[in-house]
């Protein structure tokens, strides 16, 4: 192996690839995993990042889908995931 793989280790951010996947994919690939959840009532915790978006240009967006799923979901920031990260915990 190389001098760099020896040493270093893949970006959990990236993957491994060097590029982060826009904010666009990340929120819809959010919006897709909600569409998948069986509770009534979820909490989404999302990466700043990703917050910002969803708060501002993927707004309207983020409001139709929640509206579509007929949940109660909350977001709320979590600065310690990775850029455009989120976690979705299902509230009894």
């Amino acid at each position: 192996p190389s001098l760099a793989e020896a040493l270093g280790r893949p970006c959990t951010a990236c993957e491994g690839t060097g590029t982060l996947p826009s904010l666009r994919w990340r929120a819809e690939r959010l919006m897709q995993e909600l569409q998948a959840c069986r509770a009534v009532r979820l909490a989404v915790r999302a990466a700043p990042d990703l917050h910002r978006y969803l708060s501002g240009a993927g707004g309207a967006d983020w409001q139709a889908s929640t509206r579509r799923s007929g949940r109660a979901v909350t977001l709320e920031v979590d600065a310690a995931l990775v850029p455009g990260g989120h976690r979705i915990m299902e509230l009894s």
